[in-house]
């Protein structure tokens, strides 16, 4: 099992906003979140995971996680994140006073180049994507450890043209069963209902420009 394991300690959260980003560089990556001592005033707000997939430019919400409460020095949560770099946000808060650690482990599967995913699909305009193959699917074992069964994580930014993105599915590229969809920037983690082919497609579109990332 290739690992790697590292521990950073960032800034006091007393208002709003976002901690400095947090490099990756593994396949699938454990963020495992504690709380500093005298670092568990919520301040009514919630705490969020964000990921980005293109260098830190957009930042997209973990679709799983988010915390309104814990307590001083004590662990938080844990979260599994697909993208090379992420950042903890507090929003909504009064007079916060959070200081996050951050724990993160790489899981099972390491790759040389961080943020590596099967190439970009891109949208200029309404239509359907190349299928292709999901090679995590294969790796059933660790994400069924992780998750109680297989979970493809996708994420779509960019233009939308008030078009949808859906995501299909085939198991034997004649028959498309649709499985998950969206209309704005997000960060998904689908469940399929077959794991062979794959495939997106964008419709009701006016002048997208929609890029498309599906980690492996």
């Amino acid at each position: 099992m290739a690992q790697t394991l590292s521990v950073t300690t960032l800034a006091t959260l007393s208002a709003n906003g976002q901690t400095s980003s947090i490099p990756l560089d593994a396949h699938e990556s454990e963020v495992t979140i504690y709380l500093g001592t005298g670092g568990a005033n919520f301040g009514l707000g919630t705490l969020i995971i964000q990921e980005s997939f293109d260098g830190g430019t957009t930042w997209l919400s973990h679709p799983t996680v988010s915390w309104a409460s814990g307590t001083a020095g004590a662990f938080l949560g844990k979260a599994i994140v697909n993208a090379p770099l992420i950042r903890l946000s507090l929003s909504g808060a009064t007079s916060p006073t959070l200081i996050p650690t951050v724990k993160v482990a790489a899981l099972r599967y390491t790759r040389a180049i961080p943020g590596q995913v099967i190439n970009p699909i891109t949208f200029a305009a309404n239509g359907t994507s190349s299928t292709f193959l999901v090679n995590g699917l294969s790796l059933a074992d660790s994400r069924n450890t992780l998750y109680g069964d297989i979970q493809i994580p996708w994420a779509a930014q960019g233009t939308w043209g008030s078009g949808t993105l859906a995501l299909q599915s085939s198991p034997d590229g004649v028959n498309w069963f649709q499985v998950d969809t969206a209309t704005a920037n997000v960060k998904k983690l689908t469940r399929p209902v077959t794991d062979s082919l794959f495939r997106f497609v964008l419709s009701g579109a006016t002048n997208p420009a929609l890029t498309i990332w599906v980690v492996e």
